[in-house]
């Protein structure tokens, strides 16, 4: 057989220098692909400091976040569920392929869009209004400026002014771990004055001493499908004129939305999930405090890598479970750099003993 030619192949097979040139070419067409988009870079750089491309800059992004506006519109309509939504966005992507008359464009914009934009701006104002009168009545019943905390790690994540009625804060860990440290929250939100909504995995009402308000897992499943559930679960507790909770607790996020209409996967579903009840908070002037089991998440990987970066762009801490070094058969909670026994978590939560 010739030495050319790639052992077991059959005679018309490739020889070695065949192989090696396709590489090559491969390696070559990579390399010049990495040298024109170096290139662009370059030359991008040197454009984006001109005014013209940084008010096209501009207009882009603009462009863009008034899609995201109104996506969360239309999601606020009553009766509009996820295909309709999709089905809505679609059929408008389709009709901007064909060409358009700018001078007819930004005429009508002004015309029919901008009067109804403004009115949507009044409407947000009062929405703002609402919630810092609301937020403003949350913080005069606690006997303190911020929400309590119970461990440095998580006092950490925030600035001077602490955890506050306009924040939101997110635990990533087993899901016993991460359900203990989310009611230990809860009662000290409570002892400190405040009332909280809890939105439980368990049938069975949490005590008075974590949450006085408290949803059973049927109660809030698939909540979060569009914003208008969420708005319809919560209202019911969150507008009540006695209690006022300004701490709404979901023990785990998944059972917010468990599933879609278009099959959705997990990180997005968590995603979608939290951006609704993100939106609900900001509205609503309600601290936020969410739990994501990682029970069937790969060892030792980091969230980054499994969870998407907007679901993480909320300030979260990772809790894990460890065994004891110093008792045989006991579990530590790791609370980012914070340790306490799993005992002494949940002593803490009943109140079986001051701590």
């Amino acid at each position: 057989m010739p030495e050319d030619k790639v052992v077991g192949s059959i005679d018309e097979g490739p020889t070695r220098q065949e192989i090696a040139d396709i590489l090559h070419k491969r390696e070559a067409k990579q390399e010049r692909l990495q040298e024109s988009l170096q290139q662009a870079a370059a030359k991008l750089k040197k454009l984006v400091e001109t005014k013209e491309v940084q008010r096209i800059g501009w207009a882009v992004q603009f462009g863009y976040r008034l899609i995201q506006w109104a996506q969360m519109e239309a999601a606020s309509i009553p009766n509009m569920d996820e295909l309709t939504l999709l089905m809505l966005m679609q059929a408008q992507e389709q009709a901007v392929q064909t060409g358009f008359d700018f001078e007819k464009v930004v005429a009508d914009f002004k015309k029919n869009q901008l009067p109804w934009i403004a009115e949507r701006m009044r409407e947000a104002k009062v929405v703002r209004n609402r919630r810092e009168r609301r937020i403003k009545a949350l913080s005069g019943k606690l006997r303190r400026k911020d929400i309590p905390l119970p461990v440095h790690s998580l006092r950490t994540l925030f600035d001077e002014k602490g955890f506050t009625h306009e924040d939101s804060l997110m635990l990533l860990g087993p899901g016993v771990a991460v359900s203990s440290v989310a009611r230990l929250i809860a009662v000290e939100y409570q002892k400190a004055g405040g009332t909280v909504l809890f939105l439980s995995e368990h049938r069975e009402p949490e005590t008075k001493r974590v949450a006085k308000l408290s949803v059973p897992p049927l109660g809030w499943l698939n909540c979060c499908r569009i914003f208008t559930d969420v708005v319809e679960t919560l209202d019911t507790f969150v507008k009540k004129p006695k209690g006022l909770p300004g701490l709404l607790v979901v023990e785990h996020l998944d059972n917010a939305l468990s599933e879609t209409e278009l099959g959705a996967d997990r990180p997005e579903r968590l995603q979608r999930a939290f951006a609704n009840l993100k939106q609900y908070q900001q509205e609503r002037g309600i601290a936020l405090l969410v739990a994501i089991h990682t029970d069937d998440d790969p060892v030792e990987t980091d969230p980054m890598q499994i969870y998407p970066p907007l679901l993480l762009s909320c300030p979260f801490v990772q809790v894990k479970i460890e065994q004891s070094q110093l008792v045989d058969g006991a579990e530590n909670v790791v609370i980012g750099n914070d340790v306490m026994t799993m005992s002494e978590l949940q002593q803490k939560v009943k109140g079986d003993k001051d701590a």
